[in-house]
């Protein structure tokens, strides 16, 4: 059996150069030879192994004696597990809210794909009859906000349906039909 005292002071060896001793200790050669050559990793491994000595000293104790096991492996090879079995009725009722779920989110969608195709034809048709428009102006004259406005004119011009450009007598950013 290993000691998490022992691999300790093993450990302490690298302060006097002499890093990864406690590796060859706890069953670890090739890491403890790459420690000894390194100066344990530049000492950055040396410090991450003061935090992990613990639980290379269970890992390699239990290495050498399997039988003693740990408590939770033990403890959950003694319980008993039982079979659930879910009534054909449920099945059938989860099945039917599943569908009923389903059908609810295509209408959803259905309703948003009409209301933007809606607001995409009045902003077509505003925009139409005054040659050009303001983002403010479609906001305003179409009393949408102004994210759903952004995200319709983004589209539309992903779309090549309308183009943005700069009014000449000011210099506004104005929305035109692509004919």
């Amino acid at each position: 059996m290993k000691s998490i005292e022992g691999s300790y002071l093993l450990c302490a060896c690298g302060l006097f150069g002499f890093c990864g001793i406690h590796r060859f200790y706890l069953g670890k050669p090739v890491t403890g030879l790459i420690w000894l050559l390194t100066y344990g990793l530049f000492g950055v491994g040396q410090i991450i192994d003061i935090f992990l000595i613990p639980s290379m000293v269970e890992a390699q104790n239990l290495k050498l004696n399997p039988s003693r096991g740990n408590s939770l492996d033990s403890d959950l090879n003694s319980r008993t597990f039982k079979k659930v079995s879910i009534s054909s009725d449920i099945c059938g009722q989860i099945n039917k809210l599943i569908e009923r779920l389903d059908e609810g989110v295509n209408q959803l969608i259905s309703n948003l794909i009409n209301t933007n195709n809606q607001t995409k034809q009045q902003i077509l048709s505003l925009i139409s009859s005054r040659s050009e428009a303001t983002r403010n102006e479609l906001v305003l004259a179409l009393k949408k906000e102004p994210k759903v406005i952004d995200r319709l004119l983004t589209q539309m011009q992903c779309e090549e349906l309308i183009e943005v450009g700069n009014r000449d007598r000011d210099g506004a950013i104005v929305y035109r039909v692509i004919v």
